[in-house]
Protein backbone atom coordinates (compact mmCIF):
# COMPACT_ATOMS: atom_id res chain seq x y z
CA UNK A 1 0.00 0.00 0.00
CA UNK A 2 1.20 3.50 -0.87
CA UNK A 3 1.78 5.47 2.38
CA UNK A 4 2.04 8.70 0.43
CA UNK A 5 -1.48 8.02 -0.86
CA UNK A 6 -2.68 7.55 2.72
CA UNK A 7 -1.06 10.79 3.83
CA UNK A 8 -2.59 12.62 0.87
CA UNK A 9 -5.98 11.12 1.80
CA UNK A 10 -5.62 12.51 5.32
CA UNK A 11 -4.77 15.96 3.91
CA UNK A 12 -7.87 15.86 1.72
CA UNK A 13 -10.00 14.79 4.71
CA UNK A 14 -8.64 17.57 6.89
CA UNK A 15 -9.56 20.16 4.25
CA UNK A 16 -13.06 18.75 3.73
CA UNK A 17 -16.35 19.61 5.40
CA UNK A 18 -18.40 16.71 4.02
CA UNK A 19 -17.42 13.07 3.56
CA UNK A 20 -19.30 10.22 1.93
CA UNK A 21 -18.40 6.54 2.31
CA UNK A 22 -19.64 4.16 -0.40
CA UNK A 23 -19.09 0.57 0.71
CA UNK A 24 -19.50 -2.73 -1.11
CA UNK A 25 -18.82 -6.42 -0.60
CA UNK A 26 -15.09 -5.87 -0.05
CA UNK A 27 -15.87 -3.91 3.11
CA UNK A 28 -17.42 -6.98 4.72
CA UNK A 29 -14.95 -9.51 3.31
CA UNK A 30 -12.39 -8.69 6.01
CA UNK A 31 -14.98 -9.65 8.62
CA UNK A 32 -15.44 -13.13 7.19
CA UNK A 33 -18.48 -12.35 5.05
CA UNK A 34 -18.12 -14.16 1.67
CA UNK A 35 -18.42 -11.97 -1.42
CA UNK A 36 -19.94 -14.77 -3.59
CA UNK A 37 -18.45 -13.15 -6.69
CA UNK A 38 -16.87 -16.35 -8.00
CA UNK A 39 -19.20 -19.25 -8.82
CA UNK A 40 -16.42 -21.84 -8.68
CA UNK A 41 -15.26 -20.61 -5.28
CA UNK A 42 -18.85 -20.56 -4.07
CA UNK A 43 -19.45 -24.10 -5.27
CA UNK A 44 -16.27 -25.29 -3.54
CA UNK A 45 -17.70 -23.98 -0.26
CA UNK A 46 -21.21 -25.27 -0.95
CA UNK A 47 -20.92 -28.41 -3.11
CA UNK A 48 -24.66 -29.10 -2.71
CA UNK A 49 -25.40 -26.00 -4.79
CA UNK A 50 -23.05 -27.20 -7.53
CA UNK A 51 -24.88 -30.53 -7.52
CA UNK A 52 -28.17 -28.66 -7.86
CA UNK A 53 -26.69 -26.36 -10.50
CA UNK A 54 -27.37 -23.24 -8.44
CA UNK A 55 -25.20 -20.17 -7.98
CA UNK A 56 -25.62 -17.01 -5.83
CA UNK A 57 -27.37 -15.13 -8.66
CA UNK A 58 -30.12 -17.76 -8.66
CA UNK A 59 -30.36 -18.19 -4.90
CA UNK A 60 -30.67 -14.41 -4.46
CA UNK A 61 -33.33 -14.15 -7.17
CA UNK A 62 -36.79 -12.87 -6.32
CA UNK A 63 -38.61 -15.23 -8.68
CA UNK A 64 -36.63 -18.23 -7.49
CA UNK A 65 -37.26 -17.32 -3.85
CA UNK A 66 -41.03 -17.23 -4.45
CA UNK A 67 -41.01 -20.64 -6.13
CA UNK A 68 -38.42 -22.33 -3.89
CA UNK A 69 -38.43 -20.54 -0.51
CA UNK A 70 -37.06 -23.60 1.31
CA UNK A 71 -33.88 -23.48 -0.84
CA UNK A 72 -33.42 -19.70 -0.88
CA UNK A 73 -34.14 -19.45 2.83
CA UNK A 74 -31.38 -22.02 3.35
CA UNK A 75 -28.95 -19.63 1.63
CA UNK A 76 -30.05 -16.63 3.70
CA UNK A 77 -30.25 -18.58 6.96
CA UNK A 78 -26.61 -19.61 6.46
CA UNK A 79 -25.68 -15.99 5.75
CA UNK A 80 -27.46 -14.76 8.87
CA UNK A 81 -25.65 -17.35 10.99
CA UNK A 82 -22.31 -16.46 9.40
CA UNK A 83 -22.83 -12.73 9.97
CA UNK A 84 -23.90 -13.29 13.57
CA UNK A 85 -20.85 -15.49 14.24
CA UNK A 86 -18.42 -12.86 12.92
CA UNK A 87 -18.21 -9.16 13.76
CA UNK A 88 -17.42 -5.79 12.12
CA UNK A 89 -13.69 -5.18 11.79
CA UNK A 90 -11.82 -2.10 13.04
CA UNK A 91 -12.42 -0.19 9.80
CA UNK A 92 -16.09 0.27 10.60
CA UNK A 93 -15.23 2.14 13.79
CA UNK A 94 -12.75 4.33 11.88
CA UNK A 95 -15.60 5.35 9.55
CA UNK A 96 -17.84 6.04 12.55
CA UNK A 97 -15.16 8.19 14.19
CA UNK A 98 -14.64 10.24 11.01
CA UNK A 99 -18.39 10.76 10.64
CA UNK A 100 -18.58 11.97 14.24
CA UNK A 101 -15.85 14.52 13.62
CA UNK A 102 -17.39 16.02 10.47
CA UNK A 103 -20.53 15.97 8.35
CA UNK A 104 -20.55 12.44 6.98
CA UNK A 105 -22.78 9.71 5.58
CA UNK A 106 -22.52 6.05 4.49
CA UNK A 107 -24.23 4.41 1.52
CA UNK A 108 -23.77 0.65 1.39
CA UNK A 109 -24.90 -2.09 -0.97
CA UNK A 110 -24.17 -4.68 1.72
CA UNK A 111 -27.09 -6.40 3.42
CA UNK A 112 -25.23 -7.82 6.44
CA UNK A 113 -26.11 -4.90 8.73
CA UNK A 114 -22.51 -4.52 9.90
CA UNK A 115 -22.45 -0.72 9.71
CA UNK A 116 -25.43 -0.47 12.05
CA UNK A 117 -24.02 -3.21 14.25
CA UNK A 118 -20.76 -1.25 14.54
CA UNK A 119 -22.69 1.63 16.10
CA UNK A 120 -23.20 4.12 13.29
CA UNK A 121 -26.30 6.30 13.91
CA UNK A 122 -29.26 5.05 11.85
CA UNK A 123 -29.73 8.50 10.30
CA UNK A 124 -26.18 8.40 8.92
CA UNK A 125 -26.56 5.35 6.67
CA UNK A 126 -28.58 4.17 3.69
CA UNK A 127 -28.68 0.41 3.00
CA UNK A 128 -29.65 0.64 -0.67
CA UNK A 129 -30.14 -3.11 -1.10
CA UNK A 130 -31.96 -3.58 2.19
CA UNK A 131 -30.96 -5.82 5.08
CA UNK A 132 -31.24 -9.51 5.84
CA UNK A 133 -32.04 -8.45 9.41
CA UNK A 134 -35.40 -7.12 8.25
CA UNK A 135 -38.21 -9.33 6.95
CA UNK A 136 -41.15 -8.72 4.62
CA UNK A 137 -43.93 -10.76 3.05
CA UNK A 138 -42.88 -13.09 0.25
CA UNK A 139 -45.07 -11.19 -2.21
CA UNK A 140 -44.19 -7.75 -0.82
CA UNK A 141 -47.79 -7.09 0.18
CA UNK A 142 -49.01 -4.54 2.73
CA UNK A 143 -45.64 -2.75 2.77
CA UNK A 144 -44.94 -4.84 5.86
CA UNK A 145 -41.35 -4.76 7.16
CA UNK A 146 -40.18 -6.01 10.54
CA UNK A 147 -36.78 -6.16 12.20
CA UNK A 148 -35.66 -9.65 13.17
CA UNK A 149 -32.28 -10.38 14.78
CA UNK A 150 -33.08 -13.95 15.83
CA UNK A 151 -30.31 -16.49 15.13
CA UNK A 152 -30.98 -19.24 14.30
CA UNK A 153 -34.23 -18.25 12.64
CA UNK A 154 -34.93 -21.37 10.54
CA UNK A 155 -34.12 -25.05 10.91
CA UNK A 156 -31.26 -25.47 8.43
CA UNK A 157 -30.22 -28.84 7.06
CA UNK A 158 -26.62 -28.14 6.06
CA UNK A 159 -26.45 -31.34 4.01
CA UNK A 160 -29.18 -30.10 1.65
CA UNK A 161 -28.78 -26.36 2.47
CA UNK A 162 -32.55 -26.05 2.76
CA UNK A 163 -34.89 -25.19 5.63
CA UNK A 164 -38.02 -26.95 6.78
CA UNK A 165 -41.36 -25.43 5.76
CA UNK A 166 -42.58 -25.31 9.35
CA UNK A 167 -39.57 -23.29 10.52
CA UNK A 168 -39.87 -20.52 7.90
CA UNK A 169 -40.75 -17.18 9.53
CA UNK A 170 -44.38 -16.20 9.12
CA UNK A 171 -46.75 -13.42 10.04
CA UNK A 172 -50.51 -13.95 9.98
CA UNK A 173 -49.76 -17.36 8.48
CA UNK A 174 -47.92 -15.89 5.48
CA UNK A 175 -44.28 -16.72 4.71
CA UNK A 176 -41.76 -13.93 5.22
CA UNK A 177 -38.52 -13.37 3.29
CA UNK A 178 -35.49 -11.12 3.84
CA UNK A 179 -36.13 -7.46 3.07
CA UNK A 180 -33.30 -7.56 0.54
CA UNK A 181 -33.30 -6.36 -3.06
CA UNK A 182 -32.72 -9.49 -5.11
CA UNK A 183 -32.25 -10.09 -8.82
CA UNK A 184 -35.48 -10.02 -10.86
CA UNK A 185 -37.23 -8.81 -7.74
CA UNK A 186 -40.64 -7.17 -8.07
CA UNK A 187 -41.62 -7.84 -4.45
CA UNK A 188 -38.90 -5.94 -2.56
CA UNK A 189 -40.23 -2.98 -0.59
CA UNK A 190 -38.28 -0.02 0.73
CA UNK A 191 -38.97 0.93 4.31
CA UNK A 192 -40.02 4.47 5.12
CA UNK A 193 -36.56 5.48 6.34
CA UNK A 194 -35.03 4.36 3.04
CA UNK A 195 -37.59 6.33 1.03
CA UNK A 196 -36.85 9.51 2.96
CA UNK A 197 -33.09 9.09 2.60
CA UNK A 198 -33.38 8.40 -1.13
CA UNK A 199 -35.36 11.62 -1.56
CA UNK A 200 -32.68 13.54 0.32
CA UNK A 201 -29.82 11.93 -1.60
CA UNK A 202 -29.76 14.68 -4.24
CA UNK A 203 -29.03 17.23 -1.50
CA UNK A 204 -26.16 15.21 -0.06
CA UNK A 205 -22.85 17.07 -0.35
CA UNK A 206 -19.44 15.45 -0.36
CA UNK A 207 -16.08 17.17 -0.64
CA UNK A 208 -14.47 13.72 -0.53
CA UNK A 209 -15.89 10.31 -1.38
CA UNK A 210 -14.38 7.01 -0.23
CA UNK A 211 -15.24 4.09 -2.51
CA UNK A 212 -14.47 0.96 -0.50
CA UNK A 213 -14.63 -2.66 -1.60
CA UNK A 214 -16.26 -1.95 -4.97
CA UNK A 215 -14.62 -3.64 -7.95
CA UNK A 216 -15.29 -3.86 -11.64
CA UNK A 217 -19.05 -4.38 -11.52
CA UNK A 218 -21.46 -1.59 -12.43
CA UNK A 219 -22.81 -1.08 -8.93
CA UNK A 220 -24.92 1.81 -7.57
CA UNK A 221 -21.89 2.95 -5.58
CA UNK A 222 -19.63 3.06 -8.63
CA UNK A 223 -22.22 5.17 -10.44
CA UNK A 224 -22.56 7.44 -7.40
CA UNK A 225 -18.79 7.89 -7.25
CA UNK A 226 -18.78 8.97 -10.89
CA UNK A 227 -21.70 11.33 -10.15
CA UNK A 228 -19.78 13.01 -7.33
CA UNK A 229 -16.60 13.11 -9.38
CA UNK A 230 -18.48 15.16 -11.99
CA UNK A 231 -19.40 17.50 -9.13
CA UNK A 232 -15.67 17.87 -8.38
CA UNK A 233 -15.59 15.70 -5.25
CA UNK A 234 -12.26 14.04 -4.54
CA UNK A 235 -12.53 10.25 -4.98
CA UNK A 236 -10.43 7.92 -2.83
CA UNK A 237 -10.68 4.21 -3.67
CA UNK A 238 -9.72 1.36 -1.33
CA UNK A 239 -9.60 -2.01 -3.04
CA UNK A 240 -6.99 -4.79 -3.16
CA UNK A 241 -8.09 -5.75 -6.67
CA UNK A 242 -8.33 -3.88 -9.94
CA UNK A 243 -10.98 -1.19 -9.93
CA UNK A 244 -13.35 -0.45 -12.75
CA UNK A 245 -11.80 1.28 -15.77
CA UNK A 246 -14.95 3.40 -15.75
CA UNK A 247 -13.56 5.32 -12.78
CA UNK A 248 -10.29 7.21 -12.43
CA UNK A 249 -10.01 8.03 -8.70
CA UNK A 250 -7.87 10.84 -7.35
CA UNK A 251 -6.20 8.35 -5.02
CA UNK A 252 -6.14 4.57 -5.37
CA UNK A 253 -5.09 2.63 -2.28
CA UNK A 254 -4.55 -0.96 -3.36
CA UNK A 255 -5.38 -2.55 -0.03
CA UNK A 256 -8.16 -4.20 1.92
CA UNK A 257 -10.83 -2.17 3.69
CA UNK A 258 -9.65 -3.18 7.16
CA UNK A 259 -5.98 -2.46 6.58
CA UNK A 260 -6.52 0.77 4.65
CA UNK A 261 -9.01 2.24 7.12
CA UNK A 262 -6.95 1.16 10.14
CA UNK A 263 -3.88 2.92 8.74
CA UNK A 264 -5.97 5.97 7.89
CA UNK A 265 -7.22 6.07 11.49
CA UNK A 266 -3.70 5.85 12.89
CA UNK A 267 -2.41 8.71 10.72
CA UNK A 268 -5.45 10.82 11.65
CA UNK A 269 -4.55 10.21 15.31
CA UNK A 270 -0.95 11.25 14.74
CA UNK A 271 0.68 7.82 14.82
CA UNK A 272 2.57 5.87 12.17
CA UNK A 273 1.03 3.06 10.19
Amino acid sequence: MNNSGLEESVKILEKSKNVLFLTGAGMSADSGIPTFCDSEGFWNNFPIYKKLGLNPLQLANGKFFKNHPEISWGFYEWRRRNAQKNKPHEGYQIINDIIKSMDGFVITTNTDGYHLRSGIPADKILEVHGSMWRLQFLDGSENYVEENLQVPLCELDEKTMSVSQKSMPRYDGKILRPNVLMFEDKSYIENDAQKIKLLELEKLKADVVFLIGVGEDISPNLLLAKHYQRKRSKIICLNPNEISPRLNPDIYLQTTAEKGLSCLGKILNGTNC
